[in-house]
């Protein structure tokens, strides 16, 4: 009888010391060699909540932000919806993602997020949402702009650098100043009465009232802070237009 339950005693040991296959682990077989594991990683929708009153009425209002996993970019959809008024939800192709650094230098955030840009004050308030900066350039820039109960988008279009969203003038219409592309530098020089110098596109800044139906340009406002801080040759960007950027800061210059 002892060599009988030897042999069992084998067979169960051989038995517990097999491995069982791990839950949540698959084994790649295409590459046999390598020994190649991935783990299974569930995905998660990205959803968040905003609280806050964004018409000064005395009522709490939300922004919600969602979208299925993005890369890049973090969400698509995003819903507003305000206590006793306009409940409105609007979507994006692309992407929509964190907030500049840069126009945080410049602008006081009215709520604790680094997706969504409110302004806000007595009278009206104004969401600004950031398209994902692709290799190509942004593709999405948008302002939902309201009063009271109600709101709408604004504005949606490729607007590539934001740079300040205020009152200006303090009589309850706010401006944005940015650039609707970005300066293109493709060389250096010397030039004897500037120094050195980069060289590139025409790139000029706007200046855009937005109100309760529309954003359009200033174009007072545009050609007089273009002349006051850039240089001035009309509203449009132009590559064909040569400038020199001096190097320590001055005012660029149209090459000759």
């Amino acid at each position: 009888m002892k060599p009988y339950y030897l042999l069992l005693s084998l067979i169960i040991i051989a038995g517990c010391q097999s491995a069982p296959q791990q839950k949540g682990i698959r084994y790649d077989s295409s590459h046999p060699f390598e020994n190649a594991i991935t783990e299974l990683q569930p995905t998660k929708k990205f959803h968040a909540v905003i609280t806050t009153d964004l018409n000064n009425d005395g009522k709490m209002d939300t922004i919600t932000m969602s979208g299925p996993p993005l890369d890049p970019g973090t969400f698509q959809q995003i819903e507003i919806a305000l206590n006793g008024g306009d409940i409105k939800t609007f979507e994006t192709d692309g992407a929509w993602d964190t907030i500049d650094a840069s126009f945080l230098k410049k602008n006081q955030n009215a709520v604790n997020s680094p997706l969504v840009f409110v302004y806000k004050d007595n009278n009206q308030f104004a969401i600004l949402l950031f398209g994902y900066i692709y290799g190509a350039g942004r593709e999405d820039f948008n302002v939902i702009y309201g009063k009271g109960a109600h709101f709408k988008m604004v504005f949606d279009n490729a607007f590539e650098t934001p740079i300040k969203l205020q009152d200006i003038n303090h009589d309850g219409h706010l401006t944005l100043l940015g650039r609707e592309g970005w300066v293109e530098l493709y060389g250096r020089t010397t030039i004897d009465s500037l120094g050195p110098v980069d060289i590139g596109t025409y790139d000029p800044f706007s200046v855009l009232t937005i109100d309760m139906d529309t954003v359009v340009m200033d174009e007072t406002a545009t050609r007089e802070y273009n002349e006051q801080n850039y240089i001035w040759l009309g509203p449009k960007a132009s590559e064909s237009l040569k400038i020199y950027y001096p190097e320590n800061g001055g005012k660029p210059v149209l090459a000759k």
